[in-house]
């Protein structure tokens, strides 16, 4: 997938080549500058049959010993950055930038894999009540605090009144919002109370406990306890140098999994992303998390490694069914054709997103291809020929145009786009491009971020490209439920069926009926196309050439694997 530059160049080449467009030999010039010379801000604002139980294998304890291997020699520091923290306790933090480091302190419940799966880690065991309103976890023998006593489950229940005390907004609130309560059986089982069904999994675990015998009567902004926290994690804090530094070095009582071979994590206090940028060109820390195409902003003036990985972050063109042509669902599919998809993941996004067929992420678990609800909208103008053609479209004076309700309604079209967004940008002038072969007019609307709102908020478009970060847990309410027209629902798309369903996806009790239902929404989505998914955005882990091992960040931990990942020089 993630290809060099010059093979996108000549992937270029030999599409504007079998098009024979200087128009499109224009956009890929206009494309480069964009890609390259901008750089931008993203937003980045599971289940099978009637399998209840899950559980944890716990990965094997190995010894590792610092020794020199030649010329190479493993071990110091690495070094990483964060903002000003309020507070290192991670259940009242609000900070992203903090809660990534602290991911390496402390350790969920559950953890979100590469299929977003949600699968037990400090806990050992969950069995789910056959009604999935709720189920009975047994934490891990082996999960101790740093301190070396055991994680037991009134620090899960003391954990979950501090995510929902007033305290602050917690980041952990949304994930948590599903449990009504949380009953302790002993010191190492409880039982977890469910508002709403969870199918045999649950997305709520996913959220760190803390030690009640070390935060009890300490959770408040002004405790030095916040400063120096303890945890579960794979390191623990040994220093605090207000405003300046975190030191961090291996949690010597931690049982679970591999130690560590870095010796020593210095996580520098920072003023923004602008200076992470720097300072990782500087060689002051090393480790950079950013947009996928930021490597395109380095000098090359030394060695650096990059690793992709994939966001929940959806990119899709929307259509305003307000607008008399965009009602047409015939013409939105017609339109849906002209997309070259591929197009845009290898040359706009430069390999680093996958191309999307559907509304769910092709690297979930509940993608399912091949399954209900996969039809997809390939690119094809000779297919858009074909439908433009069947509805009776017609050329006058170089202008397609089309009768509806009486009227010969020209298909003259505004593409609205935020000017944030350099790639988004530079996919709407390939759809622009694309469709203009076929006599229509588009008008491309770019506008700064606040005016892009206040234009889709009045409907003052009739297609515009989008972008929408869906949480870990599958909710596509925000978007598609009715209730939401007018907020985050911008193509006032009505459907009482989909309402329906996007409620019973909620309430779904066994992964046999999330997965017939997520097939029918996915089969309605494709038929009615308020949108035409484009691709979901993957990010970029930047490091120091000398930080060796492989690295496999997830969607919402880029440390996952830290424990296997060296630094390395040479004399």
């Amino acid at each position: 997938m993630y290809k060099g530059l010059g093979l996108i160049r000549k992937f270029i080449e030999f599409y504007f080549g079998c098009v024979g467009s200087c128009m499109k030999k224009i956009l890929y010039i206009l494309i480069s500058i964009l890609i390259f010379t901008t750089g931008c801000a993203y937003e980045f604002v599971s289940l099978r049959s009637q399998a209840m139980t899950y559980d944890s294998m716990p990965e094997e304890v190995e010894d590792i010993v610092l020794t020199s291997r030649g010329a190479a020699h493993f071990g110091t520091s690495l070094n990483l950055s964060m903002r000003n923290p309020h507070t290192l306790n991670p259940l009242i933090n609000q900070d992203r930038s903090v809660d990534r480091v602290l991911k390496l302190i402390f350790e969920p419940l559950v953890e979100i894999r590469e299929n977003m799966r949600p699968t037990p880690n400090l806990a050992s065991r969950i069995v789910f009540a056959a009604d999935g309103m709720s189920a009975v976890v047994t934490l891990r023998e082996d999960a101790l605090w740093s301190d070396g006593t055991r994680i037991t489950s009134g620090d899960v229940t003391f954990s979950l009144s501090v995510i929902r005390s007033p305290l602050g907004s917690s980041i952990y609130q949304a994930i948590t919002r599903d449990i009504s309560t949380i009953e302790i059986i002993d010191s190492s089982n409880f039982r977890v109370r469910f508002s709403n069904p969870q199918g045999g999994i649950s997305y709520a675990l996913n959220f760190p406990p803390i030690p009640r015998h070390y935060y009890d009567n300490h959770i408040n902004f002004s405790s030095n306890r916040n400063m120096m926290p303890m945890g579960s994690g794979i390191f623990r804090v040994d220093s605090f140098e207000s405003a300046h530094r975190v030191n961090l070095v291996p949690n010597e009582n931690r049982m679970m999994g591999q130690r560590p071979y870095i010796e020593q994590v210095t996580i520098l206090i920072t003023d923004n992303e602008q200076t992470d940028f720097t300072a990782f060109e500087q060689g002051i820390i090393n480790i950079l998390d950013t947009e996928a195409t930021a490597f395109g902003r380095f000098s090359g003036a030394r060695a650096i490694t990059t690793t992709a990985y994939d966001t929940n972050n959806f990119v899709f063109l929307g259509f305003n069914f307000r607008s008399h042509l965009m009602d047409n669902r015939d013409v939105r599919e017609a339109i849906a054709h002209a997309i070259d998809k591929e197009f845009i993941q290898e040359s706009i996004y430069l390999g680093r997103a996958r191309a999307a067929t559907t509304v769910v992420n092709p690297i979930s678990f509940l993608y399912n291809p091949g399954g209900a609800g996969t039809v997809t909208h390939g690119f094809n103008m000779e297919e858009v020929r074909t439908i433009l053609f069947r509805i009776g479209a017609r050329h006058q004076e170089g202008v397609l145009s089309k009768e509806l309700s009486g009227l010969n309604l020209p298909f003259e079209l505004r593409l609205l786009v935020n000017a944030e967004s350099p790639e988004r940008i530079a996919a709407a002038m390939h759809i622009k491009s694309n469709l203009e072969e076929f006599g229509m007019i588009i008008h491309l609307d770019i506008y700064d971020f606040e005016t892009y709102l206040e234009r889709l908020s009045a409907g003052n478009f009739d297609m515009f490209l989008g972008a929408f970060n869906f949480s870990v847990k599958p909710d596509f309410k925000p978007l598609f439920h009715s209730s939401n027209i007018g907020l985050y629902n911008h193509f006032s798309f009505r459907s009482e069926r989909v309402d329906e369903l996007l409620e019973q996806l909620d309430t779904a009790r066994t992964e046999d009926e999330l997965w017939s239902l997520m097939g029918e929404f996915k089969a309605i989505m494709a038929y009615e196309l308020p949108v035409v998914p484009i691709v979901f955005t993957g990010r970029t882990l930047l490091s120091d050439a000398r930080i060796t091992g492989e690295m496999r960040p997830v969607l919402n931990n880029i440390f996952s694997n830290v424990a296997q990942w060296r630094i390395e020089w040479v004399n």
